[in-house]
C-alpha cells in the first residue's frame, strides 16, 4: 500500500538536515577507522603480530566480504520503519566493542575474527554502501546533490581528523590502547546519538522531501511530487542492464579506492618516505577529499552526474599515475590534491546515480541486493596490493593496476543510463 504524508509537524528547521548532521558524524568515526585509520596501524600491527602484508590486506579483505554477504539483510531494513534506527545503534555497539576487544589480540585469527569479521559487521550495519546513502536519498530529493555530499563528507573529515589522532595515540600510548580508545568514542558518542535521532524518510514525521510544504507544491511542482513518490522495485530492474553497469562501476572504482586506502602509507614508506610525511600526504589527499565532495554534490544538481563521474574518474586516475611516477614530496602533494580531489566524488556521486535512476521507496533493497557486486572487489584489491608488494618488494604495480580501474570504470560509465521501463 502506497507510504502517505497523513500529518505534518512542524519544525523550526527541516529534519532531514539533522539526519545528515547524524550521519555526518557517524561517517567521520567509521569512515576514518574503516579506511585510512587502517593504514596507520597496517605497519606497527604487522611487526608486533609478525604476519606479512599479505595477511595483513587478507583482514581488509574479510571485512568486505563480511560487508557484501550482510548487505542484501541490511538493504530492506533501510526501507522498513524503525529499520535504521534499529540498525545503526547496533551496528555502533558492536563496532565498538570489536575495537576494544584488539587489545587482546595476539595472533593472525583473532585479528581476524576482531578487525575483519566483526568490524564489517559494524560497517554494514552503521553505514557502508548500503544504510546511510540510502536514508539521505530518502529525505532529499531535489537538493540530493548537496546532501549527499555534506554525509559524506564525513568520511574524508574522518581522514583529515582521525589520521593525525590515530598516529598520535599510537605513537603515545601503542597501537592496542589507541583501538580501545577508538572503541569507547563508537561506544560512547554513535550508539546513543544514531538511536536518538535517526529516523527512516521524512514521512514517518509527516514530512516532505527536502522540506517542501504539500500546501505549496502546485502544478509546476508536479514531477518533483513524482520524483519523491514513485520508484522502482528490485523485480522491475534486475533484467536490465541499468543496475549491472552502476554496480560494475562501483566494483572497479571499490577495488581501487579501497585498496588505496588501506595502502597509502605503506606504499610510501616502501618509496623512502618518513611516517610524518606519509601522514602528512595523507591529511593532503583526505582535505582535498573534503573539498571534491560538495563541488561535485553541488554541480550534480545542475549537470548530469553521469558526466561529472566521468570527468571525476578520469582525474583519479592521473593522480595515481602521478603518484607512481613521483619521487619527492613536491610531486606525492601533487598526486594527492589531484586524487583526493576527484576521489572525493565517487562516493556522492554514485550515490546519487542510484537514487536518482531508481526511486527512493525500494532504494534500501536495491541498493542492498547490488551492493556485493561492487563490495566483493574490496576482498580482492587489498590482496593484489599486499600480495605484489610481498612478491616484488616494491607496490607500483599494484597501485598502476589500481590506476587502470579508474580508467576501466569510465568507459563503463559511457553506457550507463537511467531504465526505459515505465515507473510504478
Amino acid at each position: 500500500m502506497p507510504e502517505t504524508t497523513t500529518k505534518h509537524k512542524q519544525y523550526p528547521f527541516y529534519y532531514g538536515w539533522v539526519i545528515i548532521g547524524v550521519i555526518f558524524i557517524s561517517s567521520t568515526a567509521t569512515g576514518g577507522i574503516g579506511s585510512c585509520v587502517q593504514s596507520v596501524f597496517f605497519e606497527p600491527m604487522r611487526l608486533a603480530l609478525g604476519l606479512n602484508a599479505l595477511t595483513m590486506s587478507a583482514v581488509a579483505s574479510l571485512r568486505t566480504l563480511t560487508m557484501a554477504i550482510i548487505a542484501p539483510i541490511v538493504g530492506p531494513l533501510a526501507d522498513r520503519n524503525n529499520g535504521a534506527r534499529i540498525a545503526m545503534p547496533f551496528g555502533s555497539l558492536v563496532g565498538g566493542l570489536s575495537l576494544i576487544v584488539m587489545f587482546l589480540v595476539t595472533n593472525s585469527w583473532q585479528l581476524f575474527l576482531a578487525l575483519g569479521f566483526i568490524f564489517g559487521i559494524a560497517q554494514a550495519f552503521l553505514g557502508g554502501q548500503v544504510m546511510t546513502p540510502v536514508i539521505v536519498a530518502k529525505w532529499f530529493v531535489q537538493k540530493r546533490g548537496r546532501a549527499m555530499a555534506i554525509a559524506a563528507m564525513g568520511i574524508s573529515m574522518g581522514c583529515v581528523v582521525m589520521t593525525p589522532v590515530s598516529q598520535w595515540l599510537v605513537n603515545s600510548f601503542g597501537w592496542r590502547h589507541a583501538w580501545v580508545i577508538l572503541g569507547i568514542f563508537m561506544l560512547s558518542v554513535l550508539t546513543p546519538l544514531t538511536g536518538l535521532l535517526i529516523r527512516r524518510q521524512p514521512e514517518d514525521l509527516g514530512l516532505l522531501p527536502d522540506g517542501r510544504n504539500a500546501a505549496n507544491i502546485n502544478t509546476d511542482q508536479t514531477s518533483f511530487q513524482n520524483d519523491a513518490e514513485k520508484s522502482y522495485q528490485l523485480k522491475e530492474i534486475i533484467r536490465t542492464p541499468s543496475p549491472w553497469i552502476l554496480a560494475s562501476v562501483q566494483m572497479l572504482v571499490s577495488l581501487s579506492a579501497s585498496s588505496v586506502l588501506l595502502h597509502q602509507i605503506p606504499y610510501l614508506l616502501n618509496k623512502g618516505f618518513e611516517t610524518k610525511i606519509a601522514a602528512l600526504y595523507v591529511t593532503v589527499f583526505a582535505s582535498f577529499s573534503l573539498i571534491g565532495k560538495p563541488f561535485y554534490g553541488y554541480f550534480s544538481e545542475r549537470v548530469s552526474p553521469k558526466h561529472l563521474s566521468i570527468s571525476a574518474f578520469a582525474g583519479a586516475f592521473i593522480g595515481l599515475t602521478i603518484l607512481v611516477q613521483s619521487t619527492n614530496l613536491q610531486g606525492i602533494f601533487i598526486a594527492g590534491a589531484i586524487y583526493g580531489l576527484n576521489f572525493g566524488s565517487f562516493v556522492v556521486l554514485m550515490n546519487i546515480l542510484w537514487a536518482n535512476y531508481f526511486g527512493r521507496k525500494y532504494l534500501g533493497s536495491i541498493r542492498g541486493f547490488f551492493a556485493p557486486v561492487g563490495l566483493s572487489a574490496g576482498v580482492v584489491g587489498p590482496l593484489i596490493g599486499g600480495g605484489l608488494a610481498d612478491k616484488y618488494g616494491s607496490y607500483d604495480p599494484a597501485f598502476n593496476f589500481y590506476a587502470a580501474c579508474w580508467l576501466i570504470a569510465l568507459v563503463l560509465m559511457l553506457f550507463s543510463k537511467p531504465p526505459k521501463k515505465k515507473l510504478l
